[in-house]
């Protein structure tokens, strides 16, 4: 009979113990899994209201850690943030690319010689921004340049071409008016104005201009 209550006392003990480890073994999974989702969620990146809110608690004196704590990021994060503002000046981004070669004047420069000269074509804009400014561009570069001054290249509004015989009716009418006195001519009145080409248009210049707008050569 004692035996029997040994053995009963040996098998609840185990059971007793098998009950414990799995619990152990459930509540460390379980911590593992709540502290790889806090990794997680830490290693988020910032907005820039926080970038700039985290860069004040650091002038502040505050450290790394605790803004992270603050915002809920890793300290690797906000590391690279302070690392980078010292550096720049600005939590802005790194820009990817190539850098500008043209200044913000010269880009003006560009825009103005082109609705100077609406017939300018990229590759002397390119010559004379050489000359003037010392700065040696590409003509594609130049037509991003004036594509972002709202200039496009586009052809001309064609006009009517005038004929054999449009010409001799106005060297008629000039002749026939040539010996008028300033008071004849006070009694006209000019309405309107047309421009004429004496020769075909091949539509083989182009110009600059903004969208919307009609510009004749």
């Amino acid at each position: 009979m004692q035996q029997m209550r040994r053995c009963f006392i040996i098998i609840s003990c185990i059971q007793c113990l098998k009950s414990v480890s799995w619990h152990f073994v459930s509540v460390v999974s379980t911590n593992k899994r709540f502290k790889f989702c806090d990794s997680t969620m830490e290693r988020r990146h910032l907005i820039r209201e926080e970038m700039l809110q985290a860069v004040g608690m650091l002038q502040a004196r505050s450290s790394q850690r605790e803004v992270s704590r603050v915002l809920g990021s890793s300290p690797s994060v906000i590391n690279r943030l302070w690392s980078h503002f010292n550096e720049t000046g600005s939590v802005e981004e790194r820009l990817t690319g190539r850098f500008w070669i043209t200044t913000v004047a010269q880009d003006r420069f560009l825009v103005i010689q082109a609705r100077r000269v609406r017939t300018t074509t990229a590759s002397q804009l390119a010559q004379e921004i050489s000359r003037v400014h010392n700065v040696h561009t590409s003509n594609q570069t130049v037509r991003n340049r004036l594509h972002e001054g709202q200039l496009h290249s586009r052809r001309p509004l064609r006009v009517p071409q005038l004929t054999h015989g449009n010409r001799a009716a106005r060297l008629d009418w000039c002749q026939e008016h040539v010996n008028w006195d300033q008071e004849k001519w006070a009694t006209v009145l000019f309405s309107d104005e047309s421009r004429f080409s004496y020769y075909p248009d091949l539509g083989r210049i182009r110009i600059w201009r903004e969208p919307g707008k009609q510009n004749r050569l």
